[in-house]
């Protein structure tokens, strides 16, 4: 979040073409590993650079999201999944050797969360991606990623 731009970060349109997973960006060991600052500037990056609309889903430790062929997805384990839908605008400032910056009066980013469970926890269609109120926001101000509840 503080350099957007470092070298460590880097993203590829070609890695996998699974036509329903398309624009969606995945991680897991999620909370454990404090990914969501990585999983955000990818997000960003893929609005800046590419222009695309970017989604995110991510599961912490021993836990997975299986989705049928129809888009619903369902999140079986023992901690979390989230579902990340950014704001169609982008960040406000994504630049080289710059502090990200993605406010969006607070929203910038939509995130659902979904408890796993043995029986699996319905979460909702990725083909539709859920316009309801988020559970949290997120938003990054001056490279620090903030999280509303």
């Amino acid at each position: 979040l503080a350099n957007p731009y470092d070298e460590k970060v880097s993203l590829s349109k070609s890695f996998i073409h699974i036509p329903m997973m398309k624009d969606i960006i995945t991680d897991q060991h999620y909370s454990q590993r404090k990914r969501q600052g990585r999983h955000v500037t990818f997000l960003a990056r893929m609005k800046q650079d590419m222009n695309i609309h970017a989604k995110g889903i991510a599961v912490d430790e021993k836990t997975a999201v299986c989705i049928d062929d129809k888009g619903n997805a369902k999140v079986y384990g023992t901690n979390q999944a989230f579902f990340i839908a950014a704001d169609s605008k982008g960040p406000e400032v994504c630049k080289a050797n710059t502090a990200l910056q993605w406010n969006r009066n607070k929203k910038a980013l939509r995130v659902y969360v979904y408890p796993g469970s043995k029986e699996g926890t319905t979460a909702f269609n990725i083909l539709k991606w859920s316009t309801k109120n988020a559970h949290q926001y997120w938003y990054v101000e001056k490279g620090v990623l903030q999280i509303t509840e």
